[in-house]
């Protein structure tokens, strides 16, 4: 009998099973992330959650800008001051020279890592489904405080600055008692800011949406949003929500999830806070930027389409701009740069932290939904 050996074939790598987005766990992605830094440098939850989020904030607030510089000329701006004043004291704090030049990279790689994945969380945004709700179980969107709860704060018992969060149930419960009637608010602004004396723009859109037909429902709205919003905007007064101990931002994410989203995304509504800690008003600061509130979704689409206008590579080559939110600002960006986004740097700057999150976003971003 002859005798068969058996060849063993080797199998190619193994594909990573891609997780619906409402079954991730990214507050638990993230802070293995910065246990990887606790790891490497020794030093405490609280110091190195906050490092990383004064740098996150001072990485979304230069974004826009930052986008215009790619598409205009091919290559980051150099850091503004306050950026580059928030990387340096970071980058004090895991310096190559005790660290070793491999481990201090791998703290800024864990750090870029969070901060993509914080963009992954929301890039879905406050409204519609699949959405950021549910991303973290009881904090809801408030992906930072529920880090800076279940991580980076004091041992139970203890407390910075006396510091209490709102559940996220319980925030989204208050804002939603309080709304009963916003939009009717939101709308009768509107409506004064045509109706002024001074706005004859206004009077002659008003009087041009009686031609509207009555069997197109759909019409009206588009003709509100597109014409009856930008003719009241000289004269109207958004409604002003203050929240006077902000925390990480939990109730005024609450009162926008709450709100029409049209009216938030308009600037219709506005959003200010205060908090003794500055560590909480980077929470609160990142959170904003994060949901496009207070205007930085606009902010977000004017600067991908000037950029990528600058690149030859608007829409009527058939890209299709959807900055709506920080992670799709990067994606697009990224994209559509031609290639222009390849520069090797070692120190720690916008540029790096943006380039890591792009490589990230970009095969993903379109599988997390769209709002």
């Amino acid at each position: 009998m002859s005798s068969k050996k058996s060849v063993k074939r080797r199998r190619g790598p193994r594909k990573q099973a891609v997780i619906p987005f409402e079954q991730r766990d990214f507050p638990k992605e993230i802070i293995k992330r910065l246990e990887t830094v606790a790891s490497i440098s020794g030093r405490r939850p609280s110091e190195i959650f906050s490092d990383w989020v004064f740098i996150t904030e001072a990485t979304l607030k230069a974004l826009p800008d930052q986008a215009k510089a790619v598409g205009a000329s091919g290559q980051f701006a150099a850091d503004a001051p306050e950026v580059a004043d928030t990387f340096a004291r970071a980058r004090g704090h895991y310096d190559p020279k005790h660290l070793g030049e491999e481990r201090a990279e791998r703290v800024w790689h864990s750090f870029a890592e969070g901060f993509a994945l914080l963009l992954e969380a929301t890039a879905p945004g406050l409204w519609g489904e699949h959405n950021s709700l549910s991303v973290a179980g009881i904090s809801g969107p408030d992906v930072l405080g529920y880090i800076f709860q279940t991580w980076a704060s004091p041992p139970s018992g203890k407390t910075w600055h006396g510091q209490v969060l709102t559940p996220w149930n319980v925030a989204l419960m208050m804002a939603q008692m309080l709304n009963t009637d916003i939009e009717r608010m939101v709308y009768d602004r509107v409506k004064e800011a045509l109706c002024h004396p001074d706005n004859v723009l206004g009077a002659a859109v008003l009087l041009a949406s009686l031609a509207i037909p009555e069997e197109e429902p759909g019409a009206h709205f588009d003709w509100f949003l597109n014409r009856c919003l930008p003719a009241a905007a000289p004269y109207l007064k958004p409604i002003l929500v203050q929240e006077p101990a902000v925390g990480t931002g939990v109730m005024i994410l609450a009162h926008a999830a709450a709100s029409p989203e049209w009216a938030v995304r308009n600037y219709l509504i506005r959003y200010h806070g205060q908090d003794i800690d500055p560590l909480m008003v980077a929470c609160t600061r990142s959170s904003l930027m994060l949901y496009g509130l207070n205007t930085y979704t606009l902010q977000l689409e004017s600067a991908v389409m000037e950029a990528l206008q600058a690149r030859q590579q608007h829409s009527e080559n058939g890209l299709v701009l959807t900055a709506s939110s920080p992670a799709e600002a990067v994606r697009d960006v990224y994209r559509n740069g031609n290639g222009v986004l390849q520069i090797d740097d070692s120190q720690a700057t916008f540029e790096e932290m943006f380039r890591a999150a792009a490589v990230r976003l970009a095969p993903v971003v379109d599988t997390i939904g769209r709002e």
